[in-house]
């Protein structure tokens, strides 16, 4: 098996760990990895360049490529933030037989669901597979390697410290106390990925979810990027 088998869009993070000569990768190899994992990391050194599709911005993988290209100095990772087009991409350029990426990372709930129907993923077993929790292991070689949380934030000179809300019932009961703010509620819509599977889950996490949303709702003005929600809090709008 090559890397680029090995890596398949969806492998976990452990699953790019290539390096070394026969004793040092031997030595890199951390307890509790397959006794022939230092034959892959000496593999690596022939291996062409990794490419990785994401939907996370370059900042975010600044350490992440620093720490690897740290110990692991022959290699080459390249990612290429596609935002909503991760996914697209791959299959286009499947479809044609052309060079696309060894590994995918995307926040998009429902594009794993189609990826996974669609046998995307390489059914990898990653060594560290027994050390996650089950919500991790999504799919046979499909991973969470982050757990992300969502936020309320809020302008200080329209909402007091003291009446800040904390929840979602907070803010339900904030709009009762508080017509003033009708319409200048915002989060991200529904439309967007992020904000489905953010409110798919609370949803199942709140038996009065459905009272709670309709007091909500028609005080809300949902916005589809993250950054539009952070000008329009900041300049007094929402």
């Amino acid at each position: 098996m090559n890397k680029r088998e090995f890596l398949r869009a969806g492998s976990a993070a452990a699953a790019i760990v290539l390096a070394g000569n026969p004793a040092w990768a031997q030595s890199q190899i951390p307890a509790g990895y397959p006794a022939d994992y230092a034959a892959l990391l000496e593999g690596s050194r022939s291996e062409p360049d990794t490419l990785i599709y994401s939907n996370l911005q370059l900042t975010n993988w600044a350490k992440v490529l620093q720490g690897f290209k740290a110990r692991y100095p022959w290699t080459n990772v390249k990612i290429v933030d596609l935002g909503s087009e991760t996914f697209e991409r791959y299959y286009a350029e499947t479809a044609t037989g052309g060079r696309t990426a060894d590994m995918i990372l995307s926040g998009g709930v429902d594009g794993w669901h189609e990826f996974v129907q669609k046998s995307g993923a390489k059914p990898y077993a990653s060594p560290e597979a027994p050390s996650l929790p089950a919500w991790a292991q999504n799919a046979p070689g499909v991973y969470t390697v982050a757990c992300d949380p969502a936020l309320i934030i809020y302008n200080k000179r329209i909402i007091s410290e003291a009446e800040a809300p904390k929840s979602l019932h907070a803010i339900a009961e904030l709009i009762k106390k508080r017509p003033d703010l009708m319409k200048r509620l915002t989060t991200q819509s529904v439309s967007v990925s992020f904000g489905r599977a953010a409110a798919w889950a609370w949803i199942q996490h709140n038996k009065d979810a459905w009272d709670i949303l309709q007091t909500l709702g028609p005080a809300t003005r949902p916005e589809r990027a993250v950054g539009g929600i952070l000008e329009k809090i900041s300049t007094g709008e929402h």
